[in-house]
C-alpha cells in the first residue's frame, strides 16, 4: 500500500487529477496489482464509485504504475524517465481526456483523437493508455467511436474508464469493461485520514458527504455549503413541508447555492423521513440528530408524495451532469415537494 498522504495540495482537490492512492483504495488496489503481477491486466478498466471517493486520483495512479519503468513494492517508482514524464503531464504513451465546453460532455473529436493516438507503436515499448475522466459524459456519437475501440483494442493498449453515474454509460461500453468499484465504507479509516488532513468537525463534514472522504474534505475546505448553511438549509426545506415557504423567493436563494450538496441534503433528509415514517432505528438515518424534527414533520405528511419527491430529488442529482437546464430542474423540485407540503395546510 502505498504511503499516506500527510496534506492535499489545492491543485490536487480541485481538480481530481493527481495519481494518488488513498488508504481505502487498498481493496481495488490489491485487485490490480493481482492482475498486473499474472500479466493479465484487461485491456478496458472501467472504474466506479460514488462522487469523492477518488476515482480519478486512482485511475492516474494505475497509469502511472503500468507506465512505470522500475516499479517499487508495486508502487510506481517515482524516479524513472516514465515517471518524470508521467508527473509532468507529458508522457508520449498516456493520453487523458474530460468533459468540455458549457455542455461539459465528451465529444466525438475527443474519442477519435484519443483512439488515434494509441494505434501507433508504443514510444517506450510498454503500455499505452487511454484514461477517460467522468466516462458518463460521453455524447451518443463519441459512445459509438470508443466502442470499436473498445471492440478491437490495439496490442498493449488499455482504456480508464471512471464513473460515479454508472446507468449513465451505455451498456455495449460497460459489457466490454472490467468494473472495479471504488468503496469508502470504512467510516472510521475515513475519518482517521480526515483529521490528518487537519478538518475540525472531520465527522460531521464526513456525515454530510454520505461517507465520500474527498467530498467531506472539499465542503470542509471550501465551504460551499458550511454546517451553519446546511442548517439554514434544513430550516427552509421545514418550511416548505408545512406550508409556509415562499417557492419563488426560495428558488433564488437556492440558484446561489451548490445545487450538487443542496439535492444530496435534500435526498438525505426526504429519505430520513421515510425511515421515520417505518420506525426504523435512528442508528440507520443520515441525520440522527434530526430524529425529533422527522418526527413532528411526519404527522402531516403522506408516505407516497415522500418517496415521489425523493424519485425527484435522484432525478435532479443525474440530470447535473447533463445540459439540463438547473432553473427548470430546481423549479420541479420544488413544486413536487409543495405538494408533499399539500396535506400540511
Amino acid at each position: 500500500m502505498a504511503k499516506q498522504i500527510t496534506k492535499l495540495t489545492e491543485s490536487q482537490v480541485d481538480k481530481f487529477d493527481a495519481p494518488i492512492l488513498f488508504p481505502w483504495h487498498k481493496d481495488v488496489w490489491d485487485k490490480f496489482i493481482e492482475k498486473i503481477t499474472n500479466n493479465s491486466i484487461p485491456h478496458a478498466i472501467l472504474i466506479s464509485g460514488k462522487q469523492g471517493v477518488g476515482k480519478n486520483q486512482l485511475s492516474r495512479y494505475l497509469s502511472q504504475r503500468l507506465l512505470c519503468g522500475s516499479p517499487i513494492d508495486n508502487q510506481p517508482c517515482q524516479e524513472c524517465q516514465n515517471c518524470s514524464w508521467f508527473k509532468s503531464r507529458i508522457h508520449p504513451d498516456f493520453k487523458m481526456i474530460e468533459p468540455e465546453g458549457k455542455s461539459e460532455t465528451i465529444k466525438v473529436d475527443s474519442i477519435r483523437d484519443l483512439c488515434s493516438s494509441l494505434i501507433y507503436t508504443s514510444h517506450t515499448g510498454g503500455y499505452k493508455i487511454g484514461l477517460i475522466s467522468q466516462a458518463e459524459r460521453l455524447n451518443i456519437n463519441a459512445a459509438n467511436s470508443l466502442l470499436k475501440s473498445l471492440e478491437e483494442p490495439t496490442r498493449n493498449t488499455i482504456f480508464i474508464l471512471h464513473s460515479h453515474q454508472l446507468g449513465l454509460l451505455p451498456a455495449t461500453i460497460r459489457s466490454r469493461c472490467q468494473t472495479y468499484e471504488v468503496k469508502a465504507s470504512d467510516f472510521k479509516l475515513s475519518l482517521q485520514w480526515l483529521e490528518s488532513q487537519g478538518i475540525s468537525d472531520a465527522e460531521s463534514y464526513l456525515k454530510i458527504a454520505r461517507g465520500a472522504p474527498l467530498l467531506a474534505y472539499q465542503t470542509a475546505t471550501n465551504n460551499s455549503l458550511d454546517l451553519n448553511s446546511r442548517t439554514q438549509l434544513f430550516e427552509q426545506f421545514k418550511s416548505i413541508l408545512i406550508g409556509q415557504a415562499d417557492l419563488i423567493e426560495l428558488a433564488k436563494k437556492w440558484q446561489k447555492t451548490d445545487l450538487r450538496q443542496l439535492y444530496h441534503c435534500l435526498a438525505d433528509w426526504l429519505m430520513d423521513l421515510i425511515r421515520s415514517k417505518f420506525s426504523i432505528e435512528q442508528n440507520y438515518y443520515d441525520n440522527p440528530n434530526l430524529h425529533q424534527d422527522y418526527k413532528l414533520l411526519n404527522k402531516n405528511l403522506d408516505l407516497t408524495l415522500l418517496f415521489n419527491s425523493h424519485e425527484q430529488v435522484l432525478k435532479a442529482i443525474q440530470l447535473q451532469s447533463t445540459s439540463a437546464n438547473t432553473q427548470l430542474t430546481l423549479e420541479s423540485l420544488l413544486v413536487q415537494l409543495r405538494k408533499t407540503a399539500s396535506l400540511a395546510r
